[in-house]
């Protein structure tokens, strides 16, 4: 896309570059009009009909030539600075170069996600089965039946087992990769 800015800067870059030819022109005008003042009034006062005229002559040609550019410098700033066939040009290119880069980026949440969700799924196996070697420590060799004493016997307490308990990060991973947005996301690019 880098490239296409650079197409359009180029195009800003060469009507503000009219623009301000435009204005130097009027600028240029506006000292040959004083001038010109200076000239008619000189004329007159030297009943002089030939300078008279021509400094008039040359007073309005300046003056159509100072409207003609007022106009074009409208038009530069309100007309289009280029045609339909080139606008849905550009229009095109970007599009495609912003749906190569969706496409890039939903491949690469994909990726994410599946990566995450088997980072869950080994942590979750992982946990379950350090969980039944503490189960088997606990009960069959250390032979504590994770149990308090009541006053109507013994009572089995799941506070008592002796079990890996933090599952934040099996459940964290879990609300990622099941919730709603993902769902929907994996409905739309699946």
């Amino acid at each position: 896309m880098k490239s296409i800015e650079k197409e359009l800067n180029t195009i800003l870059e060469n009507n503000s570059k009219e623009i301000n030819a435009l204005h130097e022109e009027l600028s240029d005008l506006e000292q040959k009009d004083k001038t010109l003042q200076d000239t008619i009034i000189a004329a007159k006062q030297n009943d002089d009909m030939k300078a008279y005229k021509k400094a008039v002559t040359e007073q309005r040609e300046a003056v159509d030539i100072k409207h003609f550019h007022i106009d074009k410098i409208d038009r530069l700033k309100t007309d289009p600075l280029i045609d339909d066939e080139r606008y849905n040009e550009f229009t095109q290119k970007i599009k495609g170069q912003l749906q190569l880069e969706s496409d890039k980026a939903v491949n690469r949440v994909n990726e994410l996600l599946n990566e995450l969700k088997d980072i869950g799924d080994n942590l979750s196996e992982k946990i379950n089965y350090g969980n039944e070697l503490l189960s088997t420590l606990q009960h069959d060799i250390y032979k504590d039946d994770a149990s308090i004493k009541t006053a109507s016997g013994r009572m089995r307490v799941s506070s008592k087992e002796n079990r890996h308990k933090d599952y934040s990060i099996v459940q964290s991973i879990n609300a990622i990769t099941t919730n709603a947005a993902t769902n929907i996301f994996y409905k739309e690019n699946n």
